[in-house]
């Protein structure tokens, strides 16, 4: 999915289904991949702490859970950019697990509440197929019983895996756990409770508000207040320095000038790019766009073809074409990876020979074709 850049780390954007069949597909990956849900608490995390924020940034999704946050994106990115929280994505995901035959595995809080979920789920949705739960000790674990945990989990082959530990430890738990927790993580906290009929969730229109907060700081005052009159006030502060920026950074009255380089740029493979079509080619156009505009791009055009990758973006003054090259090739290698690792055996980890900056007008598919072909016949 495209993200956004939201004063400390990027947020997925799309629709509210878009998010729902995101997650399913990587589910459907069997590879382990994790989900955030980002609300103002995060974002604040992520700006005071960089290894948090990384942990964020290397999410495969980060959905805009808090109103403010969706707010954001709407009035000061300009994306129509609705709501995703997981208090609502939760319940329906259970429903989407049910109707595609996935296996769900609950994972923290307390067992207490775990039953409960159990008990509503098996109510709510009869054929979904709940695969195990567990509550681990609210203490610090041994790696012995962290590998006792996993294999725990990963012998159930859940295809969805609900954490909820509290930010920023549930992040933090699924970036650790990447790599060995084979299905989709999902960092849902709060839901738990709601689901489980321990805590109340607001009315809408305190939602449609953004008062929430206000709602769950009235049911817990002792152990919210100090939470969010600092991380709210905080995040109030960020936004006015954000808005300040925007409206008398020099980049804005030149806006035009900025971003008035158009450029062409072609990547040529080790290989032909025998299995990077269908889906493949799919999510790294996605890739190219996200990265690129994660560097302040504008992409106009991304072509796959067999033998090469042709970006027409639009770059400003500020960014180096060589870096921002340098950095898409890096990043979409990773990526790829990540998503699809049975592209490892065909390219053993190398996608890229090299990048070649074309003309900055006049180019279409057929001059590229005969400038590649020069390139390969000449061993570049």
């Amino acid at each position: 999915m495209v993200k956004e850049n939201i004063l400390t780390f990027p947020v997925s954007t799309g629709s509210y289904q878009k998010f729902i069949d995101e997650i399913i597909k990587l589910s459907e990956q069997k590879t382990s991949s994790y989900v955030c849900f980002a609300n103002v608490h995060m974002v604040v995390e992520g700006y005071n702490d960089p290894l948090f924020s990384r942990v964020v940034r290397d999410a495969d999704i980060v959905a805009p859970d808090g109103q403010p946050v969706a707010l954001f994106l709407r009035i000061l990115k300009g994306i129509n950019q609705v709501r995703v929280a997981g208090l609502d994505v939760f319940p329906d995901l259970l429903k989407e697990a049910e109707t595609r035959n996935k296996s769900v595995y609950f994972y923290g809080t307390t067992d207490e509440i775990l039953d409960k979920i159990i008990i509503r789920a098996r109510f709510d949705y009869p054929q979904l197929k709940i695969c195990g739960s567990y509550s681990p000790p609210f203490r610090n674990l041994s790696s012995d019983e962290e590998s006792k945990i996993i294999r725990r989990i990963n012998e159930s082959k859940p295809d969805l895996v609900f954490v909820a530990l509290g930010c920023p430890k549930q992040e933090n738990w699924m970036a650790a756990h990447q790599q060995t927790v084979k299905g989709c993580m999902l960092g849902l906290g709060h839901a738990f409770n709601v689901y489980a009929g321990v805590s109340k969730r607001s009315p809408m229109w305190m939602r449609r508000m953004s008062l929430e907060w206000a709602y769950r700081l009235f049911q817990e005052p002792r152990r919210l207040w100090k939470r969010y009159f600092y991380t709210n006030t905080f995040f109030l502060w960020l936004t006015f320095k954000y808005l300040l920026s925007t409206l008398f950074s020099p980049k804005n009255k030149n806006a035009a000038m900025a971003y008035g380089s158009d450029y062409h740029l072609v990547w040529v493979p080790l290989n032909s790019f025998r299995v990077l079509t269908g889906p493949i080619a799919d999510t790294l156009a996605q890739y190219v766009q996200s990265y690129c505009r994660q560097e302040g791009c504008t992409v106009k055009d991304v072509t796959i073809q067999a033998d090469y990758i042709h970006l027409n973006v639009s770059i400003p003054s500020r960014v180096s074409v060589p870096d921002l090259m340098s950095s898409l090739k890096r990043h979409l290698t990773g990526g790829l990876l990540r998503s699809y690792p049975s592209l490892k055996k065909n390219y053993n980890g190398k996608f890229w020979a090299k990048g070649y900056l074309l003309s900055t007008d006049g180019m279409n598919d057929k001059i590229i074709k005969q400038f590649v072909k020069r390139q390969e016949s000449a061993g570049a």
